[in-house]
């Protein structure tokens, strides 16, 4: 067995690990903002984490390959849970590759230098040739695991044609599919996969809908990785000068409307609330309506558009209250981006998230779309303590979304192959 000694800010640790490779040294800041690669010699891998490192030396004992296929990294929650799940089993030794059907996309520049790319370019969807480069590109992985349906679909008629032996782990993104009904294509194409769902919802859909055995469904809830976002910029805050921002795509699903009728109705009288909505923009005809909305109510000049941010949790602490206005979600992803920068925020009660979060945190969670409750919750978060607040998010964050938890569930799930 190989050995792994840990080194701490609290003193070393010692653990037996074996893995099947010999890896360069990677220094690791949170979400792969920052790799350097250090040469340790030829027996030795050594992994960075904030303020620790782990000195892993080659065993006999053999780490399962993953292979992980999309249609590309473009900024979005499918997207970016892939690159975490990607990353963090980089990061624990474990060879990894990533297979984009047809281009690489924005986010690819976020995988670690350890993790494989292959990107298939494809430009005709029922290609035979790009279909048997995709079986030769998963062939020979423990795992392959598909992100969303049409690419399960594509790669099963590739299986179809070309074959392939390993097991397929598909993972479901959309929280909306558990409102669905099935498909012809999805009830005979699911069961004969490992189900991967984000909620619990979902992991019922695919019992009760598709037909598939308990024992292949699994529940794996999304996470994002922490990232050192700086010191606190905030401002003195008073009621009527809050700096809102709201991290999403800009999609009708998401509900950005509220959000602008929301900051209406926070600024009535002489208050002067500020909103910023981060996102990527998905839907140009939604986003024009959302900008005619703002002129008409007034508030075109209290909102700022970021669609472009390479990172939003740099930018989460120079804002003092965060907001949430899907009606429906896997996630959120953005809320778990709250929590990790202990920035304050207010909710829609949806997602498997919300579900795990609520028992500690009920304050930052509203039942309705009623503006009147989203102010009055605003109103209480600052009252608190600002300090001892964040450190409750924070730990919040650390207790239930950790890369470690999330790590030992995906393999627990691995192993039902």
């Amino acid at each position: 067995m190989g050995k792994a000694e840990t080194t701490t800010a609290n003193g070393p640790i010692s653990r037996n690990r074996a893995i099947s490779k010999c890896y360069t040294v990677t220094r690791f800041t949170p979400f792969a903002q920052h790799w350097q690669l250090f040469n340790q010699g030829s027996n030795s891998f050594v992994f960075f984490v904030a303020n620790s490192h782990t000195v892993y030396k080659p065993g006999a004992a053999h780490k399962l390959s993953i292979v992980h296929v999309i249609d590309r990294l473009h900024t979005g929650g499918a997207e970016r849970v892939l690159v975490t799940l990607a990353n963090i089993f980089c990061a624990k030794g474990h060879t990894v590759k990533v297979v984009t059907i047809t281009e690489k996309g924005p986010l690819a520049a976020q995988l670690l230098p350890g993790v494989k790319l292959v990107n298939l370019g494809r430009t005709f969807k029922y290609s035979l040739v790009t279909m048997q480069k995709l079986m030769a590109a998963v062939k020979g992985f423990d795992v392959v695991h598909v992100h969303s349906f049409y690419n399960l679909r594509y790669l099963w008629l590739a299986k179809m044609v070309f074959g392939l032996q390993q097991p397929v782990f598909y993972h479901e993104h959309l929280g909306f599919r558990a409102n669905m009904q099935a498909s012809a294509w999805q009830k005979y194409i699911l069961p004969k996969t490992i189900f991967i769902a984000t909620t619990a919802q979902i992991n019922q859909w695919a019992v009760a809908e598709v037909g598939m055995k308990p024992e292949r469904v699994f529940t794996l809830p999304n996470i994002v990785l922490k990232e050192e976002a700086g010191t606190q910029n905030r401002h003195e805050v008073t009621k009527n000068n809050h700096r809102l921002v709201l991290v999403s795509n800009i999609r009708v699903e998401k509900n950005l409307e509220f959000g602008i009728k929301l900051l209406q109705y926070l600024n009535r009288g002489e208050h002067k609330n500020h909103l910023t909505i981060i996102g990527k923009l998905s839907d140009i005809p939604y986003y024009e309506r959302l900008q005619k909305l703002a002129e008409e109510s007034g508030m075109d000049k209290n909102i700022t558009w970021v669609h472009n941010a390479d990172s939003v949790q740099q930018l989460l602490p120079t804002f003092d209250i965060g907001l949430h206005t899907s009606p429906s979600e896997s996630g959120p992803l953005a809320v778990i981006e709250y929590l990790a920068q202990g920035l304050p925020f207010v909710t829609y009660n949806t997602g498997e998230v919300i579900t795990t979060i609520r028992a500690e945190l009920a304050g930052c969670i509203a039942d309705t779309f009623n503006p009147n409750e989203w102010e009055l919750k605003i109103e209480q978060l600052q009252a608190e303590s600002q300090p001892l607040l964040k450190l409750q998010l924070q730990t919040a964050f650390e207790k239930h979304f950790s890369a470690k938890a999330y790590y030992e569930q995906c393999m627990v799930i691995y192993n039902a192959r």
